[in-house]
């Protein structure tokens, strides 16, 4: 946002509230971080790690597969969307990969995924051309985020939506396969911005805006990976990590947004040995765990991400050399600033006007929402966040 045009995002920035320094959930990954924004919770609360765990006894449990509203389920503490719907407002959930609604449970109206877009675009979603051409690739995945625009439109004015949350998820998609430091990148940015004015122009004819409150965030930040050296490349049951494999220490992997994974123990007796040959790995960066071990870059309680029996024995980042599961250019998942930090805006009813925080979270996000409808979000979630101070400004 700072080094392009982006006077929508601007515009609103300079008549709210701003932080350019807020902290997704660990780990930064779209599966978890949709759930966190809708309950004001982490992992360690929420429950969804990731979009699939290995359980105590070595199954593989999928959290958003194959139906993200039967998979809702697996979300253990409220979310916004039913602390509204049972006080009579209208709520959406409007995604564009799908896997976004597991956070949505409670929501009268939910859109997203391969059912609700065109069959043409949803199969060139991850390509970086089709038919040869990058533009035409762009083009495809931007015409997603026209869908949703019409969406969010929709959901208001057909049907009666008072709240929702949309992902405009173009800029993930292109963020991954061309990086974020290309043109590409800020010209999917820039489209972004347009498709907010735009938003903003229809609540304007529609007489809305000024009863309107908007807030503008991201679920993760972005690395930017020129050249990557792949490592654990297969399908979404990764493959084994050579060195351990090579000690006889049976494990499973799982990628947790390309530049994290989680490691889990057959036999979690074999914790220290497992360490010991991690730290010989090149592309092994920053090690959590909840075993007492030393050596560690920190627990996975200090990540807010411990969850016994879904969360394995090691949350492992990769150093930004390399990557997991596919060569991208662009990609996420870790615990560094790059991935973690996003900008957070919120403007219009009910929000203070000039004000810049130099620190906020994503589960801040639902208690301050609460906060604008004048709802005590500790009667309602059970939230890590807390209300944001100075974001929240009632007329006389």
């Amino acid at each position: 946002m700072q080094q392009t045009d982006t006077p929508a995002m601007d515009y609103l920035a300079d008549g709210g509230v701003v932080s350019f320094n807020s902290r997704v959930s660990v780990p930064s990954q779209t599966r978890v971080n949709f759930v966190t924004i809708p309950t004001g919770a982490h992992a360690d609360r929420h429950g969804i790690v990731g979009g699939s765990y290995y359980d105590e006894d070595f199954n593989l449990v999928r959290t958003d597969y194959p139906d993200p509203l039967t998979a809702q389920d697996n979300v253990l503490v409220p979310t916004i969307f039913e602390v509204l719907e049972e006080k009579g407002i209208r709520t959406a959930y409007i995604a564009t990969k799908g896997y976004e609604l597991v956070g949505g449970r409670g929501a009268s109206i939910t859109f997203g995924g391969r059912d609700d877009f065109p069959p043409y675009i949803w199969r060139h979603r991850y390509d970086d051309e089709v038919n040869g051409s990058s533009e035409r690739s762009l083009e495809l995945k931007l015409e997603m985020d026209e869908i949703v625009l019409a969406k969010m439109k929709e959901a208001v004015r057909d049907e009666g939506a008072e709240f929702f949350i949309a992902n405009l998820g173009a800029l993930d998609y292109i963020g991954h396969k061309h990086g974020v430091e290309t043109p590409y990148y800020s010209r999917a940015l820039g489209e972004a911005d347009a498709r907010i004015q735009r938003f903003i122009d229809f609540l304007k004819r529609e007489e809305i805006y000024s009863e309107s409150a908007i807030i503008i965030t991201s679920d993760h930040g972005f690395t930017h990976i020129e050249n990557p050296e792949n490592v654990l490349m297969g399908s979404r049951r990764q493959p084994a990590v050579r060195e351990l494999a090579g000690a006889g220490i049976k494990h499973e992997a799982l990628s947790r947004g390309g530049l994290s994974f989680s490691l889990y123990l057959k036999d979690p007796g074999k914790a220290e040995r497992a360490l010991e040959i991690l730290r010989t790995i090149e592309w092994v960066s920053k090690i959590y765990s909840e075993h007492p071990l030393e050596d560690l870059d920190g627990t996975l309680s200090d990540l807010n991400y411990y969850f016994p029996g879904r969360t394995g024995d090691f949350f492992i980042d990769v150093a930004p050399t390399h990557t997991l599961n596919f060569d991208n250019k662009g990609q996420h998942g870790s615990t560094a600033d790059t991935d973690m930090i996003v900008p957070l805006i919120f403007s219009g009813r009910n929000i203070a006007s000039g004000v810049r925080l130099e620190y906020s979270e994503s589960v801040d996000i639902a208690p301050t929402v609460l906060a604008v409808y004048g709802l005590d979000n500790t009667k309602y979630l059970e939230a890590a966040g807390n209300i944001l101070d100075g974001v929240i400004e009632f007329p006389n």
